[in-house]
């Protein structure tokens, strides 16, 4: 990983990218459609704010994982943001590492049952 790939957030920041990632592989969307499909994927236990949500979108536009295009809905305009090739290498990279976290905090905690479930 290069420092392109490096999002300057804290831990919060890298989660929130694998969750904006993974909702955006499969349609464009714009920030607040981001934001509530992150909310309810999560049960309401995610709810990224714009404080944190927007400026890691310019971010992961900046390092090429997204790409964003205006459009004008209802005479309003909207920014939508897609996934492109490298932010789905990114979104496996981060699965794959939240994986392996998980994993070992579940062997500390002594929660190895449950993350069969969890990772599902």
């Amino acid at each position: 990983m290069d420092d392109r790939d490096r999002i300057s957030t804290p831990a919060t920041g890298r989660r929130l990218a694998l969750l904006v990632l993974a909702v955006l592989r499969s349609d464009a969307l714009h920030g607040y459609a981001i934001a509530r499909r992150i909310e309810d994927g999560s049960g309401g236990v995610f709810s990224p704010g714009e404080g944190l949500l927007y400026p890691l979108l310019h971010e992961l536009e900046q390092q090429g994982h997204l790409t964003s295009r205006w459009e004008e809905v209802s005479g309003r305009r909207r920014k939508l943001y897609a996934i492109t090739a490298t932010g789905g290498r990114r979104l496996e990279e981060e699965r794959r590492r939240w994986e392996t976290e998980t994993r070992a905090v579940a062997g500390v905690i002594g929660a190895k049952e449950d993350v069969g479930l969890a990772l599902g």
